[in-house]
């Protein structure tokens, strides 16, 4: 038992040599460098509008700066015993100090930064204040801008300002300018630039394509005025047509005019018509309307035609015409030849004016009848015999 005690006590101061020392009250904690000249009262509360930090206590040190930015702790600590030092710094700092901030990060941070000697660790609060950055304006428009030829077009894009700054949009390329006439030869492929710019200058582009279509232009008449023609007289038209794309163009035309264009006329067409030239390129057409005037043509008076007479001497002739006007005008006759009205008491000298000859003892003779409506005149004839009559003797005295 005397032999084990020295033993179990050489045992004991080895132990004790191996074991762990814990520092000594003599060992001083690192001193962050520039932490009084920053130092704030206690009991802080941060409001962001992002992001809300609360204290209670007091922060050691501030820094601010803008969305967009990197932020970097400047905080530097200095050990009294000349030891290393270590340093280690909360979300969302890196383990550099450095926070490379976004758009959309604005607020207040309540961030811890620990300074370490391997031994001893001292620890500061930070506020940090991220600041909103001005945005750009927003320059929202289609994948493509698509038009037809002949249309005005109009490049609407959707234009803001994320903070309601106002904003000066201005065009570049195929247009200067939110609206254009597009012409009939501006079929292709095109770009614009639509530029807006805020009033602290932060400027965005956006280029759009653009695709203007071909249009097809209908044909063109030149204007036709109102015609006139009279009855029984051809009328015959040849419009001026042409096509703005230099197709070919069919004309046709309303009834009554053939697809040609022509018309004869006939008594009774008189009135009004309006007739339509219809031109067309196959694909788009044209229409011109005008008033064709067909006057009446003033018709002669008609006489049926008259059946010979036949008489004895000493008989009347009575010739009765049917005259009509077909334009329903008056109508006169007259009576010419061998008698100069319609009715004549034949004597006995008429059957045989020159003596009875080898074809007998009747006598002919031609009578004209014309009938006017004042203005034109018909004519018929007819031929009146005029037989030989026996008389009975007469005592003389």
């Amino acid at each position: 038992m005397k032999r084990i005690l020295p033993i179990l006590a050489v045992a004991l101061l080895a132990i004790v040599a191996c074991s762990p020392s814990t520092p000594s009250d003599n060992t001083s904690s690192p001193v962050f460098d520039n932490i009084s000249a920053n130092q704030t009262d206690s009991n802080v509360s941060v409001n962001g509008s992002n992001n809300t930090a609360s204290l209670n206590g007091s922060v050691d040190y501030e820094i601010s700066g803008t969305e967009g930015e990197v932020i970097t702790l400047p905080l530097r600590a200095t050990d009294p015993d000349g030891d290393d030092i270590t340093y280690s710094y909360e979300a969302p700092f890196n383990e550099d100090g450095v926070w490379e901030t976004n758009l959309g990060d604005e607020g207040t941070y309540i961030v811890d930064v620990n300074a370490s000697d391997g031994q001893r660790t001292t620890t500061a609060t930070v506020l940090v204040t991220v600041e909103r950055a001005n945005r750009a304006p927003v320059v929202d428009c289609p994948a493509r801008f698509t038009f037809p030829e002949g249309e005005l077009a109009a490049v609407n894009c959707d234009v803001y300002d994320p903070e309601g700054d106002r904003v000066i949009v201005t065009y570049q390329g195929w247009t200067t300018s939110r609206t254009k006439r597009v012409g009939y030869d501006d079929a292709g492929n095109y770009s614009v630039v639509i530029t807006a710019r805020d009033t602290q200058n932060n400027t965005v582009e956006r280029t759009v394509p653009v695709t203007v279509t071909d249009t097809n232009r209908a044909p063109e008449i030149t204007d036709i005025e109102d015609r006139s023609v009279q009855e029984t007289s051809t009328f015959s038209i040849d419009p001026e047509v042409s096509d703005p794309d230099g197709d070919d163009v069919s004309v046709n035309y309303t009834a009554p005019l053939s697809n040609q264009g022509i018309w004869e006329t006939s008594y009774g067409d008189a009135g009004e018509y309006d007739i339509t030239v219809v031109a067309s390129d196959g694909e788009a057409t044209a229409k011109e309307t005008f008033t064709l005037t067909v006057d009446a043509r003033n018709q002669a008076p008609v006489i049926r035609p008259l059946d010979n007479i036949t008489v004895d001497e000493g008989e009347t002739v009575t010739i009765r015409p049917e005259a009509y006007d077909p334009d329903g005008d008056d109508v006169e006759l007259d009576y010419s030849g061998w008698m100069e009205s319609n009715q004549y008491t034949t004597d006995f000298e008429d059957a045989y004016p020159d003596g009875c000859n080898e074809k007998g003892c009747t006598a002919a003779y031609t009578v004209f009848v014309t009938a006017t409506d004042g203005e034109l005149t018909s004519q018929e004839e007819l031929t009146v015999f005029v037989d030989d009559t026996n008389r009975a003797p007469q005592f003389s005295r």
